[in-house]
Protein backbone atom coordinates (compact mmCIF):
# COMPACT_ATOMS: atom_id res chain seq x y z
CA UNK A 1 0.00 0.00 0.00
CA UNK A 2 1.66 3.71 -1.02
CA UNK A 3 1.06 5.44 1.66
CA UNK A 4 1.91 8.87 0.60
CA UNK A 5 -1.35 11.34 0.46
CA UNK A 6 -3.58 8.84 3.14
CA UNK A 7 -4.20 10.08 6.38
CA UNK A 8 -3.31 8.54 9.89
CA UNK A 9 -5.54 9.47 13.35
CA UNK A 10 -3.17 8.48 16.35
CA UNK A 11 -4.94 8.13 19.58
CA UNK A 12 -2.40 8.99 22.56
CA UNK A 13 0.23 10.51 20.08
CA UNK A 14 1.93 12.88 21.92
CA UNK A 15 2.86 9.35 23.94
CA UNK A 16 6.27 7.93 23.46
CA UNK A 17 4.40 5.07 20.84
CA UNK A 18 2.17 7.13 19.34
CA UNK A 19 4.72 9.90 18.38
CA UNK A 20 7.04 7.36 17.03
CA UNK A 21 4.62 6.02 14.84
CA UNK A 22 3.28 9.50 13.83
CA UNK A 23 6.84 10.48 13.08
CA UNK A 24 7.21 7.35 11.20
CA UNK A 25 3.83 7.82 8.93
CA UNK A 26 4.75 11.63 8.18
CA UNK A 27 8.17 10.86 7.28
CA UNK A 28 6.02 8.10 4.79
CA UNK A 29 3.87 11.34 3.40
CA UNK A 30 0.82 10.40 6.01
CA UNK A 31 -1.37 12.64 6.81
CA UNK A 32 -1.01 12.56 11.20
CA UNK A 33 -3.44 13.54 13.44
CA UNK A 34 -2.61 13.15 16.95
CA UNK A 35 -5.48 13.10 19.78
CA UNK A 36 -4.13 13.09 23.01
CA UNK A 37 -5.21 14.05 26.49
CA UNK A 38 -2.10 16.08 26.79
CA UNK A 39 -3.05 19.09 24.33
CA UNK A 40 0.28 20.87 24.51
CA UNK A 41 2.69 18.05 23.76
CA UNK A 42 0.04 17.18 20.74
CA UNK A 43 -0.23 20.75 19.11
CA UNK A 44 3.17 21.08 19.49
CA UNK A 45 3.64 17.14 17.47
CA UNK A 46 1.53 18.41 15.03
CA UNK A 47 3.08 21.54 14.34
CA UNK A 48 6.99 19.96 14.24
CA UNK A 49 4.65 17.23 11.82
CA UNK A 50 3.30 19.97 9.43
CA UNK A 51 -0.33 20.72 7.75
CA UNK A 52 -1.90 18.16 6.03
CA UNK A 53 -5.38 17.13 7.01
CA UNK A 54 -7.39 14.41 5.36
CA UNK A 55 -10.19 11.72 6.53
CA UNK A 56 -9.97 8.60 5.17
CA UNK A 57 -13.41 7.44 4.84
CA UNK A 58 -13.47 9.71 2.64
CA UNK A 59 -10.02 8.17 0.94
CA UNK A 60 -10.24 7.03 -2.91
CA UNK A 61 -10.04 3.11 -2.62
CA UNK A 62 -7.31 1.37 -3.82
CA UNK A 63 -6.69 -1.60 -6.42
CA UNK A 64 -8.05 -3.83 -3.40
CA UNK A 65 -11.07 -1.04 -2.45
CA UNK A 66 -8.97 -0.27 0.45
CA UNK A 67 -9.62 3.17 2.31
CA UNK A 68 -7.78 3.09 5.41
CA UNK A 69 -6.63 1.02 8.76
CA UNK A 70 -7.12 1.49 12.26
CA UNK A 71 -4.22 0.06 14.20
CA UNK A 72 -5.24 -0.46 18.05
CA UNK A 73 -2.80 -0.96 20.82
CA UNK A 74 -3.86 -3.75 23.30
CA UNK A 75 -0.87 -5.11 25.69
CA UNK A 76 -0.03 -8.89 26.24
CA UNK A 77 -2.20 -7.86 29.60
CA UNK A 78 -5.25 -9.05 27.47
CA UNK A 79 -4.04 -12.54 27.57
CA UNK A 80 -1.12 -12.45 30.94
CA UNK A 81 -3.12 -10.21 32.99
CA UNK A 82 -1.21 -10.22 36.73
CA UNK A 83 -2.23 -9.49 39.96
CA UNK A 84 -3.63 -5.92 40.68
CA UNK A 85 -4.06 -4.81 36.98
CA UNK A 86 -7.38 -6.14 36.65
CA UNK A 87 -8.93 -3.08 35.22
CA UNK A 88 -6.11 -2.70 32.71
CA UNK A 89 -5.92 -6.43 31.29
CA UNK A 90 -9.36 -6.14 31.13
CA UNK A 91 -9.58 -2.47 29.39
CA UNK A 92 -7.18 -4.27 26.74
CA UNK A 93 -8.73 -7.27 26.65
CA UNK A 94 -11.70 -5.47 25.69
CA UNK A 95 -9.81 -4.02 22.44
CA UNK A 96 -8.78 -7.54 21.54
CA UNK A 97 -12.30 -8.42 21.84
CA UNK A 98 -13.78 -5.82 19.59
CA UNK A 99 -10.85 -6.09 17.26
CA UNK A 100 -12.52 -9.21 15.12
CA UNK A 101 -16.13 -7.19 14.51
CA UNK A 102 -14.66 -4.18 13.89
CA UNK A 103 -13.11 -5.63 11.18
CA UNK A 104 -16.01 -7.36 9.79
CA UNK A 105 -18.05 -3.89 10.30
CA UNK A 106 -15.86 -1.75 8.32
CA UNK A 107 -14.86 -4.13 5.74
CA UNK A 108 -17.82 -2.82 3.86
CA UNK A 109 -16.11 1.06 3.68
CA UNK A 110 -12.58 -0.59 2.60
CA UNK A 111 -11.58 -0.39 6.20
CA UNK A 112 -9.17 -2.93 7.76
CA UNK A 113 -8.79 -3.31 11.92
CA UNK A 114 -5.56 -4.92 13.61
CA UNK A 115 -4.15 -4.23 16.80
CA UNK A 116 -0.19 -4.02 18.36
CA UNK A 117 -0.05 -6.13 21.86
CA UNK A 118 3.22 -4.95 22.51
CA UNK A 119 4.81 -5.92 25.80
CA UNK A 120 7.15 -3.29 28.33
CA UNK A 121 8.20 -0.90 25.74
CA UNK A 122 10.68 2.24 27.18
CA UNK A 123 8.34 5.02 28.08
CA UNK A 124 8.46 7.86 30.85
CA UNK A 125 6.71 5.18 33.09
CA UNK A 126 9.09 2.40 32.78
CA UNK A 127 12.11 5.11 33.24
CA UNK A 128 13.93 3.26 36.43
CA UNK A 129 16.54 0.75 35.86
CA UNK A 130 15.02 -1.70 38.37
CA UNK A 131 11.88 -1.61 36.33
CA UNK A 132 13.26 -2.20 33.19
CA UNK A 133 15.73 -5.20 34.73
CA UNK A 134 12.81 -6.81 36.22
CA UNK A 135 10.53 -6.89 33.50
CA UNK A 136 13.37 -7.42 31.06
CA UNK A 137 14.05 -10.87 33.38
CA UNK A 138 10.72 -12.29 31.58
CA UNK A 139 11.98 -11.32 27.61
CA UNK A 140 13.00 -14.54 26.10
CA UNK A 141 14.61 -12.63 23.08
CA UNK A 142 16.25 -10.17 22.49
CA UNK A 143 16.42 -9.83 26.54
CA UNK A 144 15.47 -5.87 27.00
CA UNK A 145 12.28 -3.73 26.61
CA UNK A 146 10.66 -2.60 23.58
CA UNK A 147 11.64 0.14 21.71
CA UNK A 148 9.13 2.91 20.47
CA UNK A 149 10.49 2.95 17.16
CA UNK A 150 9.88 -0.58 16.80
CA UNK A 151 6.52 0.11 17.79
CA UNK A 152 5.84 2.13 15.06
CA UNK A 153 7.79 -0.20 12.40
CA UNK A 154 5.36 -2.78 13.49
CA UNK A 155 2.62 -0.13 12.71
CA UNK A 156 3.73 0.64 9.35
CA UNK A 157 4.09 -2.81 8.20
CA UNK A 158 0.27 -3.71 9.33
CA UNK A 159 -0.36 -0.16 7.27
CA UNK A 160 1.45 -1.16 4.42
CA UNK A 161 0.40 -5.19 3.96
CA UNK A 162 -2.60 -5.26 2.74
CA UNK A 163 -3.79 -8.52 3.52
CA UNK A 164 -3.48 -7.75 7.71
CA UNK A 165 -7.00 -7.81 8.64
CA UNK A 166 -8.96 -8.96 12.35
CA UNK A 167 -5.34 -9.76 13.72
CA UNK A 168 -3.92 -9.03 17.09
CA UNK A 169 0.11 -9.25 16.89
CA UNK A 170 2.19 -9.64 19.76
CA UNK A 171 5.62 -7.31 20.08
CA UNK A 172 6.71 -8.72 23.35
CA UNK A 173 10.44 -10.53 22.81
CA UNK A 174 8.27 -14.04 23.02
CA UNK A 175 7.64 -12.44 26.69
CA UNK A 176 4.98 -14.63 28.83
CA UNK A 177 3.84 -12.91 32.41
CA UNK A 178 3.76 -14.72 35.22
CA UNK A 179 1.09 -14.15 37.59
CA UNK A 180 3.12 -11.55 39.40
CA UNK A 181 5.79 -9.18 39.10
CA UNK A 182 8.42 -8.42 41.61
CA UNK A 183 10.74 -5.35 41.13
CA UNK A 184 14.27 -6.12 42.37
Amino acid sequence: MNLAGRSAVIAGGAGRLGRATARRLAAREVSVVVLDLDATKAAGLASELGDRVAAFAANAPDDDGQRGVIVHTASISAFDGQVTIVPYAAAKGAIVSMLLPMARDLAPLGVRVCAIAPGAIVTPRLASPPAQAALAHDVVFPQRLGRPEEYALLAESIITNPYLNGEVIRLDGATRLAPEMKLR
